[in-house]
């Protein structure tokens, strides 16, 4: 999946400027020890627009092969970093965004923290991903069946995307009630909540 400056300015131009925060997740390539490979995700979230997180990252290393990232409508908690996309999974192991609305977030989030997880934000997107990975790890089921199992939970509307550092290389895409455009170019891939950014 390659999102890139462009992607989001047309996310601005399609009627998304007004979204707040806003935020790209880029991973970095393998980082090499001896005798040991392992993946580095690095978070960029800003608060604003597409123009705030361009300033932010300008004089950063954002190479990658691989990125999430999402324009976010503040309807579970404050429009601020803490709560702007992506969210991870405890053990910070799965990243997930998400366009929609969990609308039994508050029953999963409390059953969720009686089995100990504990969450950084205001939003259901994270009680999303906390919950695929409380499956993931205690079931033999593997991230897609898990994710599939956490949806079968939900009650709402999603379109989400997920990445996971036990497959860098996959990128799992779900939706429901939300729309979600997958683009097929030349040696890249998109997912995107809207067609405009994708048909430029």
């Amino acid at each position: 999946l390659v999102l890139d400056e462009k992607f989001f300015l047309q996310l601005n131009h399609a009627g998304m400027d007004f979204f707040d925060p806003i935020m790209l997740f880029i991973t970095h390539k393998f980082s090499w020890i001896p005798f040991y490979a392992f993946l580095v995700y690095i978070i960029f979230k800003q608060k604003g627009k597409v123009k705030d997180l361009q300033d932010y990252i300008a004089d950063k290393d954002t190479s990658s092969g691989l990125g999430i990232g999402h324009t976010r409508w503040a309807t579970h908690g404050l429009p601020n970093d803490t709560n702007a996309h992506p969210h991870q999974s405890g053990n910070k192991q799965i990243s997930l965004v998400h366009n929609g609305i969990i609308e039994n977030y508050a029953v999963l989030k409390q059953e969720l923290e009686q089995r100990g997880h504990l969450f950084l934000s205001e939003t259901d997107t994270e009680v999303l991903v906390h919950l695929i990975e409380e499956i993931h790890k205690n079931s033999k089921y593997d991230l897609f069946d898990a994710v599939r199992l956490a949806l079968n939970e939900v009650i709402g509307a999603y379109a989400i995307v997920i990445i996971n550092n036990e497959n860098p290389h996959e990128l799992i895409a779900a939706r429901k009630s939300s729309p979600l455009v997958v683009g097929i170019g030349d040696g890249e891939y998109f997912c995107a909540s809207d067609a405009t950014p994708i048909v430029e």
